[in-house]
């Protein structure tokens, strides 16, 4: 039977509760991240609001995605943190508060996202595997230098991230 168009959720009103709390649950765990990793103080970075509403809806539009084209198939956190992660690093929404631009890369503002996008992954990857009482393949002595420089430089897709968060976890 095809899909008719109907059949799909408009995105153009996400319920403004809704996104809300969905935006201070996503910076809950950010802070998290960067207090327990120790990136850096929260106190000295600040976000863009409206660029952290655009990932969050972009993250909600691929849950319905997949629940529509991988047969009713729920996302699940290690994607979702694979797309934060992704998201992060495209559309870079935080920033070092008092840092002046400097004209040479990578600029502070790079290398904080790349930092947190690396520490979310990573921990999800970690969270996950906790959960699902299964290990972690982390054995690597390259692995942070590959995947932060392929984090910043490479022109990784979303499903490319996804397949490397799930490819670190094994039974």
């Amino acid at each position: 039977m095809p899909f008719k168009p109907e059949d799909f959720p408009i995105f153009d009103n996400i319920d403004d509760d809704f996104m809300n709390d969905k935006l201070r649950d996503t910076i809950e765990r950010i802070n998290q991240v960067f207090e327990s990793q120790q990136i850096i103080d929260t106190g000295s970075i600040t976000f863009d609001r409206d660029i952290m509403i655009e990932i969050i809806s972009r993250i909600e539009k691929r849950r319905v995605y997949f629940h529509i084209f991988h047969n009713k198939t729920k996302m699940g956190e290690l994607n979702e943190a694979a797309l934060l992660t992704f998201w992060i690093m495209k559309l870079m929404p935080f920033r070092i508060k008092s840092t002046p631009t400097p004209t040479l890369p990578p600029t502070p503002t790079v290398i904080i996202n790349l930092k947190l996008a690396y520490a979310l992954l990573l921990g999800a990857i970690a969270y996950y595997a906790k959960k699902e009482n299964k290990k972690i393949n982390f054995n690597n002595p390259k692995l942070e230098k590959h995947l932060l420089y392929a984090l910043n430089y490479r022109d990784l897709s979303k499903e490319a991230i996804m397949a490397i968060a799930e490819s670190l976890i094994i039974n």
